[in-house]
């Protein structure tokens, strides 16, 4: 090692020392770091321990209000305060996992009332020191005093349970109230026990910081020391005999020349001694970057220092003047560093502070012990006081002098509040129970006027069950005065017959036990059914005095428990046929939709031919009216059950309505290889009168489910007239299938709503389940009723419809009349009304929704013009000349309803259309009701809107 350091160059030695300060320097540093970012989560685990202390003591407040009051609102008060200690017990438990879940001890700690920024450090803390004692010791006292809280909730249910059936002054309650005092003594200890250990680990963790910076320091500096030690004795020897050169080049005389006596280190730099000459200007620049790298790291400390905003960081020279100034003091004591460098650390003091002296004596204190550590008030910039944390270190140059004084002020105005509210909330407390302590003794005298105004049977009895006490519903209910019961043995009031019911359970009351029993029981020639309860009475020693009775009349209560689990059981039936209703609607209304959009993808996605593309647009036609009638029979239904559905009755022609449903199920028959019969009685009238929009829709679902459910064959529609049970004449529609058949079971919930015959038939035809109720629904407000006549599974079933026709004249109707099968009109309008002349300004949020309606519009001439909110229709439409504006109902910004509105107040008058997807007449009436002219109904039927535009172009 010797030769190894004399044979070093000189630039090396110089690296050696330097290096070694500066690591030193980064050692302090970082050791400085470490300590700041350790203090810190212990600081946040004294914090934590506060909040959990407050909520702790508030839960045992709330429970002693709960106890003393009886009202619900407190427990409630004690479960809510057990929110963050409930936070730091999951955060515990997610820390003993291995490995811990630390997402799950973060969301703990947070719901705790731990600061976000704390929680990282606080773990690392729980992780890295977990086996020092300090650390372990206060593990443990938050492990005892979270078992302590288990212990506590469980006295509380039980005080709740005890409050709810027997009232506040049961021994229950008194005897679960010293249990709590008795656990939050406990829970004193542990948190004292959690306070100390983490106030002995965090001045062990400071001593040890101390010892391990101090070795260090003491390692390298005795290092640096050595070396320049023997590294200044060896170049002592040869400085003699280079003097002369050295005062040469001291002058600056680089001309002279060095002898080299050596091989080693001195030898080199003898032998280099003039090339050193030559070099010592870089020489000199070199020792300029040793300094400006000293320089980095100060600033780098500095720039540390400043970045701390919870803590004021500041020093003071010897005198106690302020020397630097970090962020973090600026932001607590409201100075900004050029305000107060210079000025004397007294600026922060009060003045009776500085009147006393404390200033001086703080910093005397901190030079003569190496610390002053306190928590006082501190005056701000703007004169206004708060509670502060200071810690006051002496620091000293190498040569053990005083250079100043380090302070470290933490605000703590928040604790020191919370500890004011805390002392002031538990005198408040004790003043309290003084009171109530007072009105119970007042109330004690008024408790037997209470009981005997009391709806229920009351009575005490003594340890050998003579009657001590009845109140008058006991009284009353025995028919028996009370003079004639005090004294007297239950046995003897009551008689051995009713006795012996009761026997069992006050042998059990004799043991100590809290019994409740319900028995009938007779009183003269009333009779009810009572829940009593037998509640044993302690004297000092835990020994039965006594017992009290209580007896409630529950016959009532009885009926309403019966009438209850029948609805709940309707309500379990009502639950399920939602269930599979839900499940069949989810299924018609995705099989459509996921046709849609699977045919409209291929349609974007692929080339395709005009047919194939014809094709894929009928089978989105197609699917989407299928969507459209699912809704539509929800909404019937609905409206039928609410009994909002319209019906109107005129006069129909009966040919009309046949040939209708000749024309459009016969195509449907002949697509599955079925044949349609209809025939008619001569006896039918030929105006009949009815709404033959309902008598469509029961005649299309009824028979549309006959060609639904039939593979071969035909089905035969017979229609006639005949007399129901009142003689009154009923026209009648016999349908009659050659399909599957019904079973005796499916035909018991063919009409109940949200069912089909059974799962199969939901899965092979589909269906929503609706069609037969809706159509029994629809008959029935018709004047008539829709029935299975027979059916026989495997060969067919037979539906009978009857509506009443009216009160009006008849005449024979001939099946010659009927409408062959047309083919259905397509439902794209043609080019037969020509808007070209018309300017029309379309309102509609949705970009798809004004391309479909301008198309339909401009295939027959109109002008569109589109706005995409209400705001802009207005704008658009006052400063516009159209002859039409057609206004979305559900829009951003402004709705269709505070447009039309904002319209008329500013006196437009040309028609504005209402478009909605609210097909309903409410909808329609509230419409016209806010100004508008007009109503159509999404999706926009093309021919429809075209007609009532050119209805308001005339």
């Amino acid at each position: 090692m010797g030769r190894w350091w004399r044979d070093l160059s000189v630039s090396k030695k110089l690296y050696v020392v330097v290096g070694l300060m500066a690591t030193l320097i980064a050692t302090e540093l970082f050791t400085l770091l470490f300590a700041m970012n350790t203090l810190s989560a212990v600081r946040a685990f004294v914090q934590g321990e506060g909040l959990w202390t407050k909520s702790q003591k508030n839960a045992i407040h709330s429970l002693y209000q709960y106890a003393l009051s009886g009202e619900e609102r407190y427990f409630v008060d004690f479960k809510k305060n057990l929110t963050i200690a409930e936070g730091d017990h999951q955060a515990r438990i997610a820390l003993l996992q291995r490995p811990p879940n630390l997402e799950a001890v973060r969301t703990g700690f947070i719901q705790g009332g731990n600061h976000p920024n704390d929680v990282d450090g606080m773990i690392k803390l729980l992780l890295r020191f977990h086996k020092i004692s300090y650390i372990s010791n206060a593990i443990v006292a938050w492990t005892n005093a979270d078992v302590l809280l288990e212990d506590l909730r469980a006295e509380a249910e039980i005080m709740n349970e005890a409050i709810l059936k027997e009232g506040r002054n049961s021994p229950k309650v008194r005897q679960a109230l010293d249990w709590v005092s008795r656990i939050n003594l406990d829970l004193n200890v542990e948190e004292g026990n959690f306070s100390s250990s983490l106030g002995a680990g965090s001045r062990w963790l400071e001593k040890m910081l101390m010892i391990i910076l101090a070795l260090t320091v003491l390692t390298i500096e005795s290092t640096g020391i050595l070396l320049t030690f023997r590294f200044s004795r060896t170049l002592s020897q040869s400085l003699k005999e280079l003097m002369g050169t050295a005062e040469a080049v001291g002058r600056g005389d680089f001309s002279v020349s060095a002898k080299v006596h050596s091989k080693d280190e001195l030898g080199q730099l003898s032998e280099s001694i003039n090339k050193m000459i030559r070099e010592l200007r870089m020489s000199v620049s070199q020792k300029r970057h040793v300094d400006e790298i000293l320089r980095k790291s100060e600033e780098r400390f500095r720039l540390l220092v400043e970045a701390v905003d919870d803590y004021a960081i500041f020093i003071l020279d010897p005198n106690g003047f302020v020397t630097t100034w970090n962020s973090g003091a600026e932001r607590i004591k409201s100075y900004a560093a050029d305000e107060i460098i210079g000025k004397h650390v007294s600026s922060f003091y009060t003045q009776e502070d500085v009147d006393a002296g404390v200033p001086a004596r703080s910093l005397e204190i901190a030079k003569n012990e190496g610390r002053f550590e306190r928590d006082a008030l501190r005056v701000r910039k703007d004169g206004s006081t708060f509670w502060a944390s200071i810690v006051t270190t002496p620091l000293y140059g190498r040569d053990r002098q005083l250079t100043g004084f380090s302070q470290v002020t933490r605000d703590i105005s928040e604790r020191k509040e919370a500890e004011v509210r805390l002392q002031r909330l538990n005198e408040e407390l004790e003043i309290r129970v003084k009171e109530r302590t007072r009105e119970l003794q007042v109330r004690a005298s008024q408790l037997r006027l209470i009981t005997n105004a009391l709806p229920v049977l009351v009575a005490e009895l003594d340890s050998n069950e003579r009657m001590l006490f009845a109140n008058a519903a006991f009284c009353e209910w025995l028919e028996k005065p009370f003079e004639q019961m005090v004294g007297k043995t239950f046995r003897e009031v009551l008689g051995d017959i009713r006795y012996a019911a009761h026997e069992p359970y006050l042998q059990k009351v004799t043991q100590g036990q809290l019994t409740t029993y319900e028995r009938p029981s007779l009183s003269g020639h009333v009779s009810a059914n009572y829940q009593i309860t037998l509640v044993p009475e302690f004297d000092d020693s835990g020994k039965v005095e006594g017992t009290i009775l209580v007896a409630n009349d529950v016959t009532k209560y009885k009926e309403i428990e019966a009438e209850l689990k029948r609805a709940k059981e309707s309500a379990d039936v009502a639950n399920e046929a939602k269930s599979a209703f839900l499940a069949n609607m989810s299924h018609e209304i995705r099989t459509p939709l996921g046709v849609i959009l699977g045919f409209s993808e291929m349609m974007l996605s692929q080339e395709m031919s005009a047919d194939e593309r014809a094709n894929s647009m009928e089978v989105i036609r197609r699917n989407g009216q299928l969507l459209s009638n699912v809704i539509n029979d929800i909404l019937d239904l609905s409206k039928v059950e609410a009994g909002k559905l319209e019906y109107e009755k005129v006069k129909v022609p009966f040919s009309e309505v046949t040939a209708e449903i000749e024309s459009l199920l016969s195509l449907q028959a002949t697509e599955k290889g079925l044949k349609l019969n209809v025939t008619a009685d001569k006896s039918i009238p030929e105006m009949i009168q009815t709404d033959p929009l309902r008598l469509r829709q029961v005649l299309m679902n009824v028979i549309g489910n006959a060609i639904k459910f039939t593979d071969h064959g035909a089905i035969s529609v017979r229609m006639g007239m005949s007399k129901n049970n009142k003689n009154k004449s009923m026209l009648t529609f016999e349908v009659e299938d050659t399909g599957k058949g019904i079973s005796q079971e499916q035909a018991e919930r063919l009409f109940a709503p949200f069912q089909q015959a059974d799962a199969s038939t939901t899965r092979k035809f589909g269906g929503t389940g609706l069609g037969l109720v809706l159509s029994r629904k629809l008959a029935n407000a018709l004047g008539g009723d829709v029935v299975l006549k027979s059916s026989i599974p495997g060969q067919g079933s037979t539906f009978m419809i009857t509506i009443d026709p009216g009160d009006i004249g008849r005449a024979p109707i001939r099946l010659a009349d009927h409408k062959r099968p047309e083919k259905p009109k397509s439902s794209v309008p043609q080019k037969d009304t020509d808007l070209s002349e018309f300017k029309i300004l379309l309102v509609d949020d949705s970009p798809d929704n004004q391309v479909i309606v301008s198309h339909f519009l401009r295939r027959n001439g109109a002008f569109v013009e589109t706005a995409n909110n209400g705001q802009e229709g207005v704008e658009k439409a006052m400063s516009g000349d159209f002859g039409v504006v057609l206004m979305d109902l559900q829009m951003p910004l402004m709705d269709g309803y505070e447009a039309i509105k904002a319209l008329r107040h500013q006196g437009y008058k040309k028609p504005v259309i209402a478009l909605t997807a609210h097909a309903m007449k409410e909808e329609r009436r509230r419409c016209l009701d806010s100004g508008f002219d007009d109503h159509l109904s999404k999706p926009i039927n093309p021919e429809a809107l075209v007609e009532t535009i050119s209805h308001y172009s005339l």
